[in-house]
């Protein structure tokens, strides 16, 4: 936490320091704070559900509960100017965190720093690096530690962006994007260590004032490092490596006028996920992974309206459910299968 009070410290202060140099600049900052109820914190099976509730093999979960209330806080300070070469350019500083009431152990953060340059109204660049510092997904049964307890399975994520967007007469824009992760489990899971490559191309088009349709196709190769952790030879292996085809579409239309007559906007997006786990192992050595293939699909509703000029109420709701097919059959499925619902109100500030 101290390196991060110490980060915002010095982009405040070259902020400020760079306001006193003869150039334009305009600060681009907001406020997101959201609070949400979460009906299946670790995305759990139904068969996992009734196993909690139960209380068998307790080991197995460190839930106090399987649905939380979430509050969650994020904080974006930025500002635009033209430093280079007269142009726009935008800097950004973002810092998120989600607390969980009653399950603590699932705390979540991360912050990120973006450069968008715009070279005209029609054309920008832009660069992004993002940390997240501990990702807790449940617990598992570790192939390397003796007795092969359960343990928390968890990792650190970096995540590079770059990204090119175009705009066409202000009715249609499309872009490309290229990031590149590295995810790093703990010490009872090195075998999930990954890195992922990403690519996605969208287009958004503007049928009308204040209405926005976006499509975008992403796909995603993540290749696990089990090799460098496994004996060769070695009947106990792993290998979560997967490609994945996601396809997102969103709907952002006015509907009505709020305070001081600016729209009140209806936003909806849908996202279907097609995930191919690459293991080569047979079924009988790698069950898990093997022959695996999972669709994911996740919609989002979003009311924004507005309260003033600085202030947006946004209630929301978003629905996610995974479905497994696997040559193991209910052995995974069961385990892998699963609906997550969330309902939440948010407040959104720009200053």
């Amino acid at each position: 936490m101290k390196r991060i009070i110490f980060i915002c410290f010095v982009f405040l202060m070259s902020a400020h320091s760079l306001s006193a140099q003869d150039f334009e600049f305009d600060l681009f900052n907001k406020i997101d704070i959201r609070t949400y109820y979460d009906s299946n914190v670790l995305n759990l099976s139904a068969k996992d559900i009734d196993e909690f509730l139960d209380g068998h093999d307790p080991d197995k979960y460190k839930l106090k509960s399987v649905d939380d209330i979430v509050s969650s806080f994020d904080i974006e300070l930025g500002f635009k100017h033209n430093l280079v070469m007269g142009h726009t350019q935008i800097s950004k500083f973002k810092f998120s965190y989600d607390k969980y009431w009653k399950n603590g152990f699932k705390d979540f953060k991360f912050l990120s720093f973006e450069i968008i340059q715009y070279f005209s109204k029609y054309l920008d660049i832009r660069a992004k690096y993002s940390y997240y510092p501990y990702i807790f997904i449940n617990k598992y049964k570790s192939n390397f530690y003796s007795p092969y307890d359960y343990h928390d399975f968890t990792y650190s994520k970096n995540l590079v962006l770059t990204g090119l967007n175009i705009r066409i007469i202000d009715i249609a824009e499309f872009g490309y994007n290229f990031k590149y992760s590295d995810q790093n489990y703990n010490e009872y899971f090195p075998e999930y260590d990954a890195y992922n490559f990403v690519s996605e191309g969208w287009i958004g088009l503007r049928p009308m004032k204040n209405a926005k349709i976006k499509f975008k196709y992403t796909y995603v190769q993540s290749i696990a490092q089990a090799e460098k952790v496994y004996e060769p030879g070695s009947i106990e292996i792993r290998d979560p490596s997967y490609d994945s085809n996601i396809f997102y579409t969103s709907l952002s239309l006015p509907i009505g006028s709020g305070a001081l007559r600016r729209p009140v906007k209806l936003f909806t997006s849908f996202e279907w996920e097609n995930r191919y786990y690459q293991s080569p192992f047979s079924v009988a050595v790698d069950p898990f992974h093997s022959g695996r293939k999972d669709s994911i699909l996740d919609a989002e509703v979003w009311l924004i309206y507005p309260l003033w000029y600085l202030f947006d109420f946004r209630p929301f709701f978003t629905y996610e459910t995974r479905t497994t097919n696997s040559p193991a059959g209910s052995l995974v499925e069961n385990e892998k299968n699963y609906t997550t619902k969330t309902y939440g109100v948010s407040l959104k500030v720009r200053f």
